[in-house]
């Protein structure tokens, strides 16, 4: 993973993007132990469709479709268990093409991992909170077949910015190793959140966190235009562009981040850039900035390539529940040409 040495002040947020150069080491440390846990569980899948192709077949829908049977299920269930695992981080949609036409069909993948290395999420109905895309025609509800790779498929009918979101249910992680919290925290810009931990009496081993994903992405179909704009969707933690990154010439777009419809300040937003042609997580290029008092963040666009953006959103849960924090997730993902 490369990082880069230039900091610069946001004129929006009056803070300093820069990377966390101690940062690397260890990123390609927890980078080799995810693919190490994801190992089992990825053969298990293959083993698992490999004998459901052997021994069992789906059952007909009404609409004349295949249901997922067991096996499937199973080993879609396995490799969402390996993605999850270890040191998984962001969870992002990956769209295969970012600028389309209208009528082009998009297929996009949910990815989880870290510094945009990821493993695709097959659709689950269940996991899903909300699967919308929204565009200048309206919004449509997406929907997919269990076990559907890439999960996230729609066909625009007109032109304009698109934006297509995945509001996930909640998942869990247990923190087994007391070094695991303390560096997460630390990557995230979550500093407060380890001294409210040590405050609360809580171990630093054996706990839980909920987390929840608010995953978006920008997809440009047709010409654009500076008036197509990025807009809330409703998801409980958000990023928004408040320009359309696809509109050529742009220096940098100013994002605001919004916790329950309000303005989040003083929050991390990191910057992953992977430039045409590289491969992660050895070409892609993390920085960050802080968002100011009214939630905004200047990003600046001064590299080819894909982005995405991503905070942390981090509270404190009591009484009865099996979690002591829950985590919510933002990611904006797009694409800015050479």
């Amino acid at each position: 993973m490369r990082v880069s040495p230039v900091c610069w002040k946001s004129p929006i947020a009056g803070s300093t993007s820069c990377a966390v150069a101690g940062w690397e080491r260890r990123a390609k440390a927890m980078q080799r132990e995810r693919r190490d846990f994801s190992i089992f569980f990825f053969l298990f899948a293959c083993l698992a469709a490999t004998l459901d192709n052997l021994w069992l077949t789906g059952q007909n829908q009404p609409d004349g479709r295949y249901g997922m049977s067991l096996l499937k299920f199973l080993a879609a269930a396995a490799f969402l268990a390996g993605s999850a695992g270890a040191s998984a981080h962001e969870f992002w949609i990956a769209p295969d093409d970012y600028v389309v036409e209208a009528g082009q069909e998009v297929k996009a993948d949910l990815l989880v991992g870290s510094f945009l290395v990821g493993e695709a999420y097959p659709w689950l109905t269940r996991n899903r909170v909300a699967a919308h895309v929204y565009g200048p025609d309206g919004d449509a509800e997406i929907t997919g077949r269990e076990g559907d790779m890439p999960a996230l498929r729609f066909t625009p009918g007109g032109e304009g910015l698109h934006r297509v979101i995945f509001h996930s249910q909640p998942g869990f992680v247990v923190f087994d190793k007391p070094e695991t919290f303390p560096h997460y925290l630390e990557y995230e810009g979550l500093d407060w959140v380890l001294a409210a931990h040590k405050a609360r009496g809580l171990p630093e081993t054996g706990f839980i966190e909920r987390y929840i994903r608010n995953a978006k992405a920008l997809v440009q179909v047709g010409e654009a235009l500076p008036e197509q704009v990025d807009a809330p969707t409703g998801m409980p933690f958000e990023l928004t562009a408040l320009q359309n990154p696809y509109v050529a010439g742009q220096g940098a777009v100013e994002v605001a981040l919004t916790w329950q419809g309000q303005a989040a300040a003083d929050v991390q937003v990191a910057i992953f850039v992977l430039p045409p042609g590289g491969k992660a997580p050895d070409d892609m290029v993390r920085t960050l900035v802080r968002t100011g008092a009214d939630g905004r963040a200047s990003v600046p666009l001064e590299l080819a390539g894909d982005y995405m953006l991503a905070a942390v959103h981090m509270e404190p849960l009591e009484g009865d529940v099996a979690a002591v924090w829950q985590s919510h997730w933002a990611t904006l993902t797009f694409q800015i040409a050479k």
